[in-house]
């Protein structure tokens, strides 16, 4: 009775004060309540909060006759992140586990979140991409990182032209091209700046790069004489992810870009503000002070430092540091405006004979000002300024008649013939045409090819050296079809490597790089003929599940479930998703394998590796694609080339 009488008297209290707001009399006037009273309202109010969500989120779980399985509760307002940040791979093993019926459920930061793991709903929802079934939702700033136009984030007529114009970048003829890049060219930058060192002569651009860049690893790493007390008890190694990182990154734009990155502090400058997107797709999407968002927002001397040193060529005269060559400093170094990076119309479209061909600042005042740039739009910007130019002048050597000898050209000759087709219609040209869209489709090109590919040569390694009769088998059919192990390697010869091909596929299969792609429900959507997802719910199909679905034995690393007398690979094609589905099924898939193979032919025939465990070593880390917890690799050679 005593505790019935006490909310009484404090509920009385509040109507009391409601009662008077607005009546004109001052406040002081007023019998304000207690902080009892306050307290119990605000506790009643968040326990009201907590339980109407979890109610919502069992509305939502109800399909007919069944709830989708799952957590028992979700965590109140941030459901599974945290256990997702601690302990990401564990976390979505349990998903799956849940998904019993193919579908399980969970929260993620108060959003309804359904995971796929049946082959036949992940290809279901990949099917669909509209602003009236599901989008993609690939991170918080993705579209801030990536640009609004970005290909990932298109859909309906524009996006279906759009990837209609990319088919010549792929036939057979610009596949056979882009492993033979210009035999003895003999050009290596940034990681690989020191080949001649090694003794390396430069045979093809595709591979080249990679043994160089291992052994340069090796090297290194064994300089270094690092030591992990405990499980080694001191000695030499290296972890390889990054080297491997960047010399992917150099082939990607040796690959897609060719001649047209052909100035070597361009490629530095390039190559930095290509791992600053990267790495801002790695960052907590949250701003506050100290967070990596919040430093690539403030402050003008940052702007200077990243954004000039990306961007504007350093000038003597000041003694190296960047400022506009066209507009004085007025007391200091000038940062550059967001429409500067940022918009296309204050890119440099083309060569500017008058600064030898580098990119100019443009001419308008800032108009009030500068104006902070986050890391993401710096380095986009900058990326975009050297691609913009790289379109440009394919252009002029295509319309010149030389042959292509980059994915750029091939897809130019595609635009130009676009674009006359147009003209002679009497209708515009497609968007896509323009110098400025078409560096954007390359930067997604080079983007998309980064980290998925990364993950998987980490993986390659990582697998032979866990599995060594397989690479003995690699060896053994490299050493048939190729005598000479230092000749190129050709487009014919690739297509012969049967079993090299088997392990690649089996990789990706064992090893999705990209396990998941978040999609989001803009209208209900039907999953199932008894569950139909709520408007506003992440919807996230597994790649990797489903490659575990169907394949015999699915946990184990088996190249020879590919061959001739298992044929899993056509026995359960509809269970390989690695490369999509659908309206963004993707289109560069031949050439992703062949850098693979060719990776692996080369690195087999030319070194030898063991791998440098820890109590880790069987972890897997998310980052986002799929990497090893480590991958330390001592190396020696094998074969060394003359």
């Amino acid at each position: 009775m005593n505790q019935t009488s006490s909310w009484a008297e404090e509920t009385s209290g509040l109507t009391y004060l409601l009662g008077h707001i607005g009546s004109g009399r001052p406040l002081s006037e007023l019998s304000m309540p207690t902080s009892s009273t306050v307290c119990a309202i605000g506790g009643a109010t968040l326990l009201g909060m907590v339980a109407w969500e979890q109610v919502k989120f069992r509305i939502k779980r109800q399909g007919k006759g069944k709830v989708l399985p799952g957590p028992r509760s979700a965590v109140p307002f941030l459901g599974g992140i945290v256990e997702m940040v601690r302990d990401p791979y564990g976390f979505w093993e349990r998903q799956r586990l849940y998904a019993t019926t193919g579908l399980s459920w969970n929260s993620i930061i108060g959003r309804f979140t359904v995971f796929v793991t049946d082959p036949t709903l992940v290809r279901h929802v990949f099917s669909f991409n509209s602003d009236d079934t599901l989008l993609l939702d690939l991170h918080p700033s993705s579209k801030h990182i990536l640009g609004e136009g970005n290909i990932a984030f298109m859909h309906g007529p524009e996006h279906r032209a759009l990837r209609s114009s990319f088919k010549p970048m792929f036939t057979r003829a610009a596949l056979a091209v882009y492993v033979l890049k210009q035999p003895g060219r003999g050009k290596t930058c940034g990681p690989l700046s020191r080949a001649n060192s090694l003794g390396f002569t430069a045979r093809s651009s595709l591979d080249v790069g990679r043994r160089v860049g291992l052994c340069r690893a090796h090297r290194m790493a064994s300089s270094r004489s690092t030591s992990r007390g405990g499980w080694r008890g001191g000695g030499e190694i290296g972890e390889i992810r990054d080297y491997v990182r960047e010399l992917n990154a150099q082939t990607s734009q040796e690959v897609f870009s060719g001649v047209y990155l052909d100035d070597a502090e361009e490629r530095v400058r390039f190559g930095r503000a290509y791992m600053a997107m990267t790495d801002a797709f790695l960052s907590v999407p949250i701003c506050f002070p100290g967070t990596n968002v919040w430093k690539g927002r403030k402050g003008r001397l940052f702007i200077v430092e990243v954004g000039a040193a990306l961007v504007v060529p350093p000038n003597p005269r000041t003694g190296g540091r960047a400022r506009c060559p066209s507009q004085p400093s007025h007391g200091g170094p000038r940062s550059l405006s967001l429409p500067t990076l940022a918009r296309g119309a204050a890119l440099v479209v083309s060569p500017n004979p008058r600064t030898g061909g580098r990119a100019r600042c443009p001419s308008q005042p800032s108009h009030g000002g500068p104006r902070s740039l986050s890391l993401p739009t710096l380095a986009r910007g900058a990326t975009l300024v050297v691609l913009t130019r790289a379109a440009a002048r394919s252009k002029e050597s295509m319309k010149a008649g030389n042959t292509p000898t980059c994915l750029l050209d091939f897809w130019t000759i595609q635009i130009l013939l676009e674009m006359r087709e147009a003209e002679e219609a009497g209708v515009p040209a497609p968007a896509y045409t323009t110098n400025h869209k078409m560096a954007y489709s390359v930067m997604d090109f080079l983007f998309a090819s980064q980290d998925a590919s990364t993950a998987s040569l980490v993986w390659t390694m990582t697998q032979m050296a866990e599995h060594p009769e397989v690479l003995q088998k690699v060896r053994a059919e490299q050493q048939q079809l190729r005598p000479d192990l230092h000749a190129p390697i050709t487009g014919d010869v690739l297509n012969s490597m049967v079993y090299t091909r088997q392990v690649v596929k089996e990789i990706l299969r064992f090893r999705p790089p990209a396990p998941m792609v978040p999609q989001v429900a803009k209208q209900p959507f039907k999953l199932t003929d008894s569950y139909t997802a709520p408007k506003g719910s992440f919807i996230v199909p597994s790649i990797w599940a489903a490659a575990m679905h169907g394949y015999e034995d699915a946990t184990r690393f088996d190249p020879d479930r590919f061959g001739p007398e298992r044929q899993e690979d056509i026995k359960f094609a509809n269970n390989f998703l690695v490369f999509g589905w659908g309206p963004h099924y993707c289109i560069g898939k031949e050439y992703a394998q062949n850098h693979l193979t060719v990776f692996l032919a080369r690195i087999a025939t030319t070194l030898d590796w063991t791998r440098i465990r820890s109590p880790v070593s069987d972890n897997i880390l998310y980052l986002p694609t799929l990497y090893p917890a480590d991958s330390v690799f001592n190396l020696t050679w094998r074969n060394k080339p003359q």
